[in-house]
Parts: structure tokens; sequence; C-alpha cells
């Protein structure tokens, strides 16, 4: 489906860095791929209790261009990043540069 397909084409990195770029895909395994159309509290919920190594909420990335999801999911404690037009370059960036933040703010409001 099409969300799967952005994780491939969203790459991590730049040419020339120590590290050379890669597909966003390969940092997730198959437990914490999920698309899902219930609320996003509930969603965030079953991928955490998935995923290797018991994360919490405060190791967790969330980018939304949907305030409410946003708003419900900082909630948690979440670092959170409300993207309007989508997961730019820019906010990605804004986002990485401030996790973790997790008392509420949303970064990118």
């Amino acid at each position: 489906n099409w969300a799967r397909e952005l994780l491939d084409k969203f790459i991590i990195g730049d040419e020339g860095q120590e590290n050379p770029p890669f597909p966003l895909k390969q940092v997730f395994t198959s437990e914490l791929c999920e698309l899902a159309r219930d609320s996003k509290v509930q969603h965030f919920e079953r991928i955490l209790k998935n995923a290797p190594g018991k994360p919490k909420y405060t190791d967790c990335l969330f980018f939304d261009n949907e305030l409410g999801n946003c708003r419900q999911i900082a909630a948690l404690g979440v670092t959170v990043c409300y993207c309007p037009k989508g997961v730019t370059r820019d906010a990605f960036e804004e986002a990485v540069s401030n996790f973790p933040c997790s008392n509420g703010k949303i970064i990118g409001k």
C-alpha cells in the first residue's frame, strides 16, 4: 500500500556522510509497521506492546498532519511533530533536534 511505499522512498542521511543513506523502511520490523483506522492512542499502544525492548512513550517520535492526533499522542509523553504539509526534511530535522520532548509540547505548532 501507499504508506509502506513511502517508507521505502523516505531516505535517511546524505551522500558523503560516514554512514550511507538508507530507506526508512530499514528501521522498522514487521511488528512495528502497522496501519490502522482506530484511534492513534490505541494504535500507538499496540506498536509499543509489540516492539522489541519494550520502549516507553518517551522513547518515541511521532509525526502527524492532524493537530488533534498530535495532542492525543503528546499527552502520552511522546515527542510529537505537527506536520500540516507532510514530513518535510525541515520538520524531520526539527523533531530530531528537539527529541526527547515529552512535556506535552508539540513541535512545529
